[in-house]
This record gives structure tokens, C-alpha cells and sequence, in this order.
């Protein structure tokens, strides 16, 4: 009898939670629920102004929620050196299966928004591409609106600029009766300065100058 008994116990079919159905109407129902972010940006063939929904990755992961709550994100860093990380983000239903991954690269010193985040940054651009190709926010695009503020801030410091900041510094000094050879002196410029160092100094005077008339 015992041995009749260890052989049903060990050919035995564990209990297994079937998976969640969801639908693409589920999927579609969430993606009603996703606010978005109008961003504008110029169309370099037509020169026309072009405005374009974009849904956050808050909004995508509140659509994600709402259709797997006991699902899982997770993000990993595949590799991060001189300022330069990628990373990929992986969402999962609740039985772990593997509904989607996303992968972004940022570096520290492409923008402005990344000298203080370039880690969390590229991991939002991940998890948006992720939550992207799992169908959250695809009625706008699988780009992210924060994804594409980053494309369009670098495009803009990319962007020839033709001002001569040493005139504009020099004005500046004039109006506001400036001591020229100590603002020199302070911010060491000499004959072999650019008119990016022009330019840093013409706006670190202007910041100076707001903050005192407050």
C-alpha cells in the first residue's frame, strides 16, 4: 500500500494558477486612461511647427497597473563607463512570463537634464520602451515624452549658435556699469578666450544680476 501511495504522490500534477486572460480590449482600456503631453517641435523639411501626443512613462505604468496589478518592472544595468549607461527594463505579468523589454543609453554629459540623472533617466526611457512594446501608450508612440524632451534638448544644443557673446558681455558690462578688468579677472578670461567662455560668463552675469534685484 505504501508503495502504491509514493507512486501517486510522486506522479502527482501540482496545483498551477492559470495565467491571467487579457485581452487587447483590456489593453485599449487602459490606454484610455493614459493622460498625454502635447510637445511641439519643428518639421527641418517643411519648417512647419508639428504638435504630437506623447504619454509618459507614469502615465504607461498607471495603464500597466490597471491591467496587471501584481505585475513586476524590473530594470538592470547592462553596463555604465565614463559617464555613458545602458540599461534594460523588463515587465512581467504575474506569473513572471516576460510581456515586453526596453532598452535606452543616456550619457552624462549629453544634456542638461543628464549631468544630475543620467541613471534615472535612461532607466525611465527603458521602462516607457518596455511598457511601449507591451502595447501601453502605443496609440501615441513607443518613444516616451520624456525620451523625446532629451532628443529634443540635445537637437537644440547641437544647434550652430551664431551670437557673439562678447559683444553681448560687453554691452551688458556698459548697462550695468560692470567693473570690466575685475569681472575678468574673476572669471579669468584673456585674449585667448571663446565665445563659449564668453557666453558662460554673459549668463552666469545675468543669473548675478536677477538674483539681486529680487
Amino acid at each position: 500500500m505504501s508503495n502504491v501511495k509514493l507512486e501517486a504522490e510522486a506522479g502527482a500534477v501540482p496545483n498551477v494558477v492559470p495565467a491571467p486572460s487579457v485581452t487587447y480590449e483590456d489593453i485599449t482600456k487602459a490606454n484610455e486612461l493614459i493622460a498625454t503631453t502635447t510637445i511641439s517641435r519643428k518639421d527641418k523639411k517643411t519648417n512647419k511647427i508639428i504638435n504630437k501626443e506623447y504619454a509618459e512613462v507614469n502615465q504607461r505604468v498607471k495603464a500597466f497597473r490597471s491591467v496587471y496589478p501584481q505585475g513586476t518592472i524590473t530594470t538592470e544595468i547592462l553596463s555604465i563607463n565614463d559617464g555613458v549607461v545602458i540599461m534594460k527594463a523588463t515587465a512581467k505579468d504575474e506569473l513572471g512570463k516576460v510581456l515586453g523589454t526596453g532598452m535606452a543609453c543616456e550619457d552624462k554629459k549629453s544634456s542638461f537634464i543628464n549631468e544630475g540623472s543620467y541613471i534615472e533617466n535612461c532607466e525611465t526611457s527603458a521602462v516607457g520602451r518596455a511598457l511601449g512594446f507591451c502595447g501601453f501608450g502605443i496609440d501615441t508612440s513607443i518613444c516616451s515624452a520624456e525620451e523625446l524632451g532629451n532628443a529634443l534638448e540635445n537637437q537644440n544644443k547641437d544647434t550652430k549658435d551664431d551670437t557673439d557673446y562678447n559683444i553681448l558681455l560687453n554691452g551688458l558690462i556698459k548697462e550695468h556699469e560692470l567693473d570690466k578688468k575685475e569681472i575678468a579677472k574673476e572669471y579669468k578670461l584673456n585674449a585667448k578666450s571663446t565665445n563659449e567662455d564668453f557666453k558662460k560668463v554673459y549668463n552666469a552675469l545675468i543669473d548675478k544680476l536677477e538674483k539681486d534685484n529680487k
